[in-house]
Order: C-alpha cells, then sequence, then structure tokens
C-alpha cells in the first residue's frame, strides 16, 4: 500500500464512517476512559489503518498503518506538527523539549543534544556503571533475607539517580527521591487527565485536585531551582547537560527569564529520562520472572562479555542478545504509549483525506500490538529483534522513542543504560514477581504498572531450578 492513492468522493464518504460511532456529544468519550488501551487496540483491528474516533467535540484520528507514520514522521514531516495538547501541558511542565514546538523548540534541542551523544554519552558509562553496582548491594540485602523488594518504587529511585548523575552531576537523598516521586506521580495523572477530557479546570481554581497539583508543581520547581542555583554559584565546569543549558541562555542572553527556561528543561528531560526507564525496568523484571530462560541468556553474555570487569562502552556494543530483550520490553510496554500530531494543511494518508488542523494520534502500544504486522505479538519474545527478523519488518511499525523530528532526545542515552542495567542486574540475580498481585499497564503519560510491584531477589539461575524441580 502506498501513503498516496487516486482519492474518489465515495472513498471519502466511506472513510467518514469508519471509525466508532459513539454517543452523542461525547462520543467515544466514555468508552476511551473506561479502558484506553483495549479501545484503542480494539478499534484498530475493527476499523483498520486510519479510523476518526470522535471524543467529545473533537475528532482526532488514529493512524495504524507504517506506511502512514512513514509519511508523518519522515515523508511530509514539515506539516505534521506536535499537537495543541502539547501546549495545554506548558502551565503544569513549563515550557521545555516536551511541548514547545518551532523555534524555541530547535534552540533548546541544538542546546541539549551534545550532552546525550558523542564523546559525552561514552563518558556516561562509568557513571551509570557505578549506581547500578549501588543497586546490586541494596539488592543483595533483600536476596538475603528473602525479603519483598518493591521494585516499584526502587526503579524509579535507580533511573533518577542515573539522570541525575549522569546529566546534572547532582544526587537526591532518599527523602528528596520521595517527595520528587509522589510530585511526578500527581503531575503524571494530571496531564493524562487532560488529554482526554473534555473540560479541565484552570488552574487557578482553589479545588482539591488543583491544589494537589499546584503542591506538585512547587516541589519540583524547588528541587530543580536549588540544583540549577547550586551550579551557577559553584566554579568548577562539568561539561554536562546543565552546564551546556546554562551556556546556552548566557550566549541567549541571561535575564530574568532565564532561570525559569532551565527549570522547565531539566524537569521535561528528567521526566523523560527517569519516569521512561523506570517503568522499562518494571516490566523487564516483570517478563523475566515469567521466562527464566531468557535471564540465563543475559547471564551468559554478560559473563562472555564482562565477566567480572566493569563493562564499558564497547561493552554495551557487544550485548548483541540483551539489547533483543530490551527491544522487545520497549515493543510490548512502549514507555510513552500515545503521541499525537497535528496537520498544518490538510492531508491525505490512504483513502482518508486530513483537513488542515486534524489532530492525528500515533500508538506505539497499539502498533506494537497489530497482529498484522507482528507475529503473535502478546508474547514476549526477543528473537523477532535478530537482524534477519528486523531486516523483513517494516522500519516503521516499531516506534517506541516517536520519529520524525521529535525523536526522543534521549533514546540513545536511555538505550545505553537499558541495556547496561538489564546485563549487570540479570548476570547477578535472577526475579521472581511475588504471587497475588494483578498487574497490567497502567495508561497514565507513560505504561506503569497498576498498583505497587513487588519482587522476589533470587541469586542468578535458582528460578530456573526451582522451576525445574
Amino acid at each position: 500500500m502506498t501513503t498516496m492513492q487516486k482519492i474518489t468522493p465515495m472513498s471519502f464518504r466511506k472513510a467518514k464512517r469508519a471509525g466508532p460511532r459513539g454517543l452523542p456529544l461525547v462520543g467515544s468519550l466514555f468508552q476511551m476512559r473506561k479502558d484506553p488501551l483495549k479501545f484503542f487496540t480494539g478499534i484498530s483491528r475493527e476499523y483498520g489503518d486510519v479510523v476518526p474516533v470522535k471524543i467529545g467535540f473533537e475528532t482526532i484520528y488514529l493512524i495504524n498503518h507504517p506506511d502512514h507514520l512513514k509519511r508523518i514522521f519522515q515523508d511530509n514531516r514539515d506539516n505534521y506538527v506536535r499537537s495543541k495538547y502539547y501546549a495545554q501541558l506548558s502551565p503544569i511542565i513549563g515550557d521545555g523539549l516536551f511541548t514547545l514546538e518551532g523555534k524555541a523548540w530547535r534552540r533548546q534541542r541544538k542546546a541539549a543534544q551534545p550532552a546525550v551523544s558523542g564523546p559525552n554519552l561514552v563518558n556516561m558509562t562509568g557513571v551509570m556503571v557505578k549506581v547500578v553496582r549501588e543497586m546490586i548491594g541494596r539488592l543483595r540485602d533483600y536476596e538475603k533475607n528473602d525479603t519483598p523488594l518493591e521494585i516499584s518504587k526502587e526503579a524509579f529511585h535507580f533511573k533518577l539517580t542515573i539522570v541525575m548523575r549522569s546529566l546534572f552531576n547532582a544526587d537526591l537523598d532518599r527523602e528528596t527521591f520521595e517527595k520528587v516521586l509522589t510530585a511526578l506521580t500527581v503531575i503524571l495523572k494530571e496531564i493524562e487527565k487532560r488529554v482526554w477530557e473534555m473540560f479541565s479546570p484552570p488552574l487557578w481554581l482553589p479545588s482539591r485536585r488543583i491544589r494537589k497539583l499546584q503542591a506538585a508543581i512547587n516541589t519540583m520547581g524547588q528541587i530543580i531551582d536549588g540544583i540549577v542555583e547550586n551550579r551557577l554559584d559553584s566554579k568548577v565546569f562539568h561539561n554536562d547537560l546543565l552546564d551546556m543549558l546554562i551556556r546556552a541562555e548566557k550566549i541567549y542572553g541571561w535575564d530574568q527569564t532565564s532561570l525559569r527556561s532551565i527549570r522547565d528543561q531539566v524537569i521535561s528531560i528528567a521526566i523523560a529520562g527517569h519516569e521512561t526507564g523506570a517503568v522499562a525496568l518494571c516490566w523487564l523484571t516483570y517478563e523475566l520472572s515469567k521466562n527464566p530462560a531468557i535471564a540465563g541468556k543475559i547471564r551468559q553474555e554478560a559473563d562472555a562479555v564482562f565477566g567480572d570487569k566493569d563493562p564499558d562502552f564497547n561493552s554495551f556494543q557487544k550485548l548483541k542478545y540483551t539489547h533483543q530483550v530490551f527491544k522487545e520490553i520497549l515493543r510490548l510496554y512502549p514507555p510513552l504509549w500515545t503521541v499525537s500530531r497535528q496537520t498544518v494543511s490538510a492531508d491525505v494518508l490512504g483513502q482518508h483525506k486530513l483537513p488542515k488542523g486534524a489532530i492525528v494520534m500515533l500508538s506505539p502500544y497499539v502498533m506494537h500490538r497489530n497482529p498484522r504486522f507482528w507475529n503473535n505479538p502478546e508474547v514476549f519474545d526477543p528473537d523477532r529483534f535478530l537482524p534477519k527478523q528486523e531486516a523483513k519488518r517494516h522500519k516503521h511499525a516499531y516506534f517506541p522513542f516517536g520519529g520524525g523530528p521529535h525523536l526522543c532526545l534521549g533514546n540513545r542515552f536511555g538505550t545505553l543504560e537499558g541495556v547496561m542495567s538489564l546485563a549487570m542486574l540479570c548476570q547477578k540475580f535472577d526475579f521472581e514477581v511475588c504471587p497475588g498481585q494483578k498487574l497490567e499497564p497502567v495508561p497514565m503519560t507513560t505504561l506503569r504498572p497498576s498498583g505497587r510491584m513487588f519482587i522476589k531477589v533470587r541469586k542468578g539461575d535458582e528460578t530456573r531450578r526451582r522451576l525445574a524441580a
């Protein structure tokens, strides 16, 4: 199928009916709210490549074919900018890379890019390894005492430590971390609510919900401001992301808005950098607990690549199978389960004409579980990312980090620390999810597990021996 086809009036009339009818006024809002993942996955399989969905007074178009993603991300990318929903988030998380568009976005992207690429990325490996070693030390206590570990909390602390040390040369004590985790949870839940609400309460409304949100925003702002102000007072140059953001502000002219600008950028990067990695680690322990043989193969590869030595960037490049496992977890549980774009001018996708200003929804979760493009899509199978399998697959059927100009800035950073930490942890331990938990992905801004996730930490290969017995 090509992305541009001859369109007839009849095909347009047919396209307008190619979606759920919904209810008067609210459309499919209530169906979507009940179970967003099930709703969007279901209509993608029932209605096809482009599904118009009425949500309140808005019609969004769910895109379900890699050819169309290629047009949006690549061939006609200038026509697809971030949707208006991102601008609505600015009062909550500020004007950072996650919300900006156009010239302001390009300026911030240019300032931040060097910090997470090239030599800087290579140099971060040592910081990442040290943080993983610290986590291994904590996990040994749980393994020796045979006590449950709340991995949903440990993973967030672990990933936030990596982000703060690697990018901002900063450490958070446990009390501050708890404040950050609580604040981010409130903020992310609020973001998801506002995306799908017909009417969101203004931030000046003195309701309990808004007071809770404002407290979370203030907490994040105070913590980040403290980190930035300490750096401004320091005479030490670290050549990390924070230094680069400060330098960029000074080049453009430091004024009364500069501190706020840096804060907004740090918050966006901290959310994207640690939240997505922590969610991925939670789901990795979940899947590896059900697939100890896969954990064993990771262990064997780690022993062969770096053994008793600390891994380095060259080690990362040799961890082929571990990389496959990491890719597969991002397929099943893409941290950012949906993104949206908006057309600058009218366009055609297949037999569907999109008007100017149309909102298109691109869901990695939905696409990655589409049986038209993935065999047995619900099965956790790292072998689907063998080179020969990847070569057969449409390039745009897999997009856990988004695509186009707004491809996630930290995709290489996230992959590096994700693969390295996975190899090091599996080299030492097996993981068993404690029984009695109902764990399902919850579509906030990211795909967090439902509720708190508890695991048992075992010595490497112990789980497989126990299952064999």
